[in-house]
């Protein structure tokens, strides 16, 4: 079941569009993480991360008048 028939869509759409007629709804680009720096075996299963400069302390649900402290 389509929401729009083409003249519906052709009205919503501009004619000419600045993306390709078939384009990814999201892509992603993750650099390549040097292994330098590194926790031991045990540190980084405990850590959740090898990568010392990954390691970011998580506060949860803290407010912020309790970072504050």
């Amino acid at each position: 079941m389509e929401l729009f028939d083409q003249e519906t869509l052709e009205q919503l759409m501009p004619a000419q569009s600045m993306f390709p007629a078939k384009i990814s709804l999201a892509m992603s680009y993750v650099p390549d993480q040097s292994f330098e720096n590194l926790y031991d075996e045990t540190t980084a299963l405990s850590r959740g991360t090898l990568f010392r400069s990954l390691d970011f302390p998580f506060y949860g649900a803290k407010t912020r008048e309790g970072m504050r402290k």
